[in-house]
């Protein structure tokens, strides 16, 4: 599976309370072990481009457009996969997209980057911004892709990790802290620190006045 540790367990807690309601015998639903699953990858500028352009290549393949829209949508929104699939034409104006279906149940509103904005407008004649991009499909595009750029064997390049990386992104820009947890939806910035993974350049720059004052 390319689903993240804590989404099957999410499932898994929720299979528990089926049967235990449809009063079944005894199962033996497990969580997974989430020990050490935290992810620290970054994706960079150069891996995105090759996403994009294999989704162009493959552009006959039902959800591959899709699947290239909702990769920029997740990076410049830091929104989940379950977001933007659920995303409705209602909750997109003004500039701004508004997340329901969230992991925590509270809506949030995000402003929308410039290009983030031109994508659903070009997606405006479908019924939702991605009515034509099912989970399986994603999984399935996502699973091919990640083995056209050598990367099959990398547990931490799945789709979520573009969630983690557009947060980083934030950090990178000195977005001020406070403002990052809002963006992500997050309930605190405790959370966010576990997602935000600041680059090797944004650290230099960070030290470089510092540097500069010493001399």
């Amino acid at each position: 599976t390319l689903l993240s540790p804590s989404t099957i367990n999410h499932r898994l807690s929720m299979l528990s309370v089926l049967l235990e309601v449809a009063d079944l015998p005894p199962h033996g639903v497990r969580h997974l072990s989430v020990k050490g699953s935290r992810r620290t990858r970054r994706i960079s500028d150069g891996e995105v481009e090759q996403a994009l352009a294999w989704c162009a290549a493959h552009a006959g393949r039902q959800g591959a457009r899709a699947l290239a829209d909702m990769i920029v949508l997740a990076l410049d929104t830091c929104a989940r996969e379950g977001e933007l699939l659920g995303l409705v034409w209602a909750n997109v104006r003004d500039g701004t997209v508004e997340f329901v279906d969230t992991k925590n149940g509270e809506s949030r509103t995000v402003p929308l980057t410039p290009r983030a904005a031109s994508i659903l407008e070009a997606r405006r004649a479908l019924p939702a911004p991605f009515s034509d991009l099912s989970q399986g499909r994603l999984i399935n595009l996502w699973s091919d892709m990640r083995k056209a750029l050598g990367l099959s064997t990398d547990d931490e390049f799945v789709f979520h990790t573009l969630r983690h990386e557009g947060i980083s992104r934030l950090v990178d820009r000195g977005v001020n802290p406070f403002v990052i947890p809002a963006i992500a939806g997050h309930a605190n910035i405790t959370t966010t620190q576990v997602y935000a993974h600041a680059s090797l350049g944004a650290m230099r720059a960070a030290v470089a006045p510092t540097q500069g004052a010493q001399q």
